[in-house]
């Protein structure tokens, strides 16, 4: 059975968040679920969030690093997850956005 698109969604909030606890522990799966949205252009993929745009001064750094780091520990922590093989990447685009 498939998981459908909402609960994708959820896995994927509480994924995000669980792994940017490191960087930002104040972070909840709700606040990412709530910054999700579907990109313009097919090639930014099926679904972005702008969350860590905002959170960076949480983290006190800039938030194109804060992404890229959020993005490494979530490619990493992804093979062992729920996620695995129904999430194809994750990518920063533009000054932190995650797709």
């Amino acid at each position: 059975m498939s998981a459908s698109a909402p609960d994708i969604r959820l896995l994927l909030a509480g994924f995000i968040a669980e792994c940017a606890k490191p960087q930002i522990s104040e972070v909840t799966p709700d606040e990412i679920l709530a910054s999700f949205e579907t990109p313009k252009e097919e090639k930014f993929g099926e679904l972005s969030t702008n969350y860590f745009l905002k959170a960076a001064k949480l983290a006190r750094k800039s938030p194109r690093v804060l992404a890229d780091e959020l993005v490494k520990n979530m490619q990493a922590s992804l093979p062992g997850s729920a996620l695995a093989g129904r999430i194809a990447k994750f990518s920063v685009e533009g000054p932190g956005f995650i797709n």
